[in-house]
Formats: C-alpha cells, sequence, structure tokens
C-alpha cells in the first residue's frame, strides 16, 4: 500500500533570513496565533500562448510563456511589534514599533511543516519569498485584529547568479 502525504493541517510555519548564496535560511522562528485553516501554498496556473492560423478555430501551438506565480498566503493573530517589524518593516525601540517612511522589500525564507497523516509528513522549504502583508485591525468584542501575510515565491540565486530551486517537498 502506498504511503499517504497529505497536505493536511499545520504543525508549524516558520520564517526567518534568507541564507547566504541563496541557500534555505538556518535560523527559522515559528510565528504563533495562526488562524485556523488561513496557511494556503498556491501553484498558480502558468500562462499560455496560443499560434492561431487564419481560418481555423483552434490553435496551432499552444506554449508555456511562464510558469504559474506561487504563493504563501497565512493570517497571524498576533500583532506584536516583532510582528509588525516583520511583516512590515520599521524598527523597534523597546516597546515602540515605527512604521517604515517608505516601504522597501522584505526576503525572508519559509518553511511549512504539514500535519502527519498515518505517521507521514510533507515539509515545504522555500528559500526566498517576498513579504507583503496588510492589517486588519479591528478592535471587535468577537474578533481581533490580524495581519494577512502573502508571501511571494521568487528564485533564489546562487553566488555565481544561477537560479536554484524555488521550493522543495520533503516527505518526512
Amino acid at each position: 500500500m502506498a504511503q499517504k502525504y497529505r497536505m493536511l493541517g499545520i504543525e508549524k510555519l516558520e520564517i526567518g533570513e534568507v541564507g547566504a548564496d541563496g541557500a534555505m535560511g538556518s535560523t527559522l522562528a515559528e510565528l504563533e496565533a495562526i488562524v485556523p485553516d488561513s496557511v494556503v501554498f498556491e501553484i498558480g496556473e502558468p500562462e499560455v500562448g496560443e499560434i492561431l492560423i487564419e481560418g481555423q478555430d483552434d490553435p496551432d501551438v499552444i506554449s508555456i510563456i511562464r510558469g504559474g506565480i506561487k504563493t504563501v498566503t497565512a493570517q497571524i493573530r498576533d500583532a506584536s511589534i516583532e510582528m509588525m517589524e516583520l511583516f512590515f518593516g520599521g524598527t523597534v525601540a523597546t516597546t515602540i514599533y515605527s512604521a517604515p517612511v517608505k516601504s522597501t522589500p522584505i526576503y525572508q525564507s519559509v518553511k511549512i511543516t504539514c500535519e502527519s497523516v498515518d505517521g507521514k509528513a510533507l515539509e515545504i522549504s522555500i528559500p526566498k519569498v517576498l513579504v507583503t502583508a496588510k492589517l486588519d485591525g479591528a478592535a471587535k468584542a468577537s474578533d481581533s485584529g490580524m495581519i494577512s501575510a502573502s508571501l511571494k515565491v521568487l528564485a533564489p540565486c546562487d553566488a555565481s547568479g544561477v537560479a536554484l530551486s524555488p521550493y522543495q517537498w520533503t516527505f518526512i
């Protein structure tokens, strides 16, 4: 019987500085207070081009122009100053978070560990993502504010500029 590997639930979501020479970061911190069912790894459909011939309805050739965008999305209820700095940039001084005057790109490494099924689990390692986020600062009695993060997968490069694999699936 084949072993079952499923993307079923999240055991942990980790994030940290990108490693040297395009490698996966080695010091990752586990994100806390993740909104249930909010972590999604999506590989978008590739963009295709159609070459047509006069008088025919169907394309003569269909080619892949570029692969689909890969994105990890997650919602986190932790609106601490450390999370504000991680997802939005800026600076932290003791108990004060100061937003950046101008947004700058934030690059991180990400690791998703799914819950195990029949003793087997899936781990997704992404060496380099562009971090973008928004804050829903609702102060409701029935729900808390949260950070909605969108982590766009980039092709990491080694020291000589050669593109490396944008993500790896490890079966554990």
